[in-house]
């Protein structure tokens, strides 16, 4: 509370005790609709952020709550956020195999789910990796493909309907809920399918390694083990 004399006060949740007060450095006296339909004293925060506490005594006062109750605080920039924080509705693991679909706000995420790569529930497939500022915090996006039907959405049921796959020969394709293809970007290596390279995985598949680097794993027209970054074989 501000009391009419200009005092803070922390009361507990029943209001019988106090746990905190500061005293106003200004003499404060309590004044009835002093400004339309305001009380004084009151509190206003500015645009910028500032915070005011308005009274009067013998003239109309507007100071700073620092300068008021000595209160030491200085103005941070505020903390970045991931953009995987952004975009992220369901994580379906660091993998997708071939012909297994992400579905609108499904993504691959990396392990500390610091970076992903999928389907936002706007249509869009973006892919959230390092940035270049070199300050840890993954905050680059890159959008692969941008839905041309872009609506406001109030629920999950007002969602988009294009799913993300990969194809067993190693293409990448967005397709709408009638498996229209919207967007295809063909791999520029020949891709064998495995049913089962490694336990439990068909191949191709996509993985999101924990630096944010996406790669194809597959197996050559030879069997040998192959695993590649998608910037090198897909044009990207």
């Amino acid at each position: 509370y501000v009391q009419p004399d200009g005092r803070f006060e922390v009361y507990s949740e029943y209001h019988d005790l106090v746990l905190w007060r500061v005293e106003s450095k200004e003499e404060v006296h309590f004044t009835s609709k002093c400004l339309s339909e305001y009380d004084c004293p009151y509190l206003h925060m500015h645009s910028d952020g500032v915070v005011v506490l308005n009274y009067i005594t013998n003239t109309w006062n507007e100071e700073q709550i620092r300068r008021v109750y000595g209160f030491k605080y200085s103005f941070q920039k505020p903390p970045k956020v991931p953009e995987t924080n952004r975009h992220v509705a369901v994580c379906k693991g660091d993998r997708l195999q071939g012909e297994t679909t992400l579905q609108p706000g499904e993504f691959l995420c990396s392990r500390k789910n610091d970076y992903a790569f999928g389907m936002t529930l706007d249509g869009d497939l973006i892919w959230i990796h390092s940035n270049e500022a070199g300050d840890g915090l993954p905050s680059a996006k890159t959008t692969l493909f941008a839905s041309s039907k872009k609506k406001r959405r109030h629920s999950h049921h007002d969602q988009q309907t294009h799913i993300f796959m990969i194809e067993e020969n190693g293409s990448m394709k967005v397709a709408d809920e009638n498996e229209k293809e919207l967007w295809k970007a063909d791999c520029k290596v020949k891709v064998q399918f495995s049913p089962e390279c490694q336990e439990g995985s068909s191949c191709p598949y996509l993985r999101l390694r924990n630096d944010g680097v996406i790669v194809l794993n597959h197996e050559s027209d030879s069997g040998d083990w192959q695993e590649r970054k998608i910037t090198d074989i897909y044009n990207f």
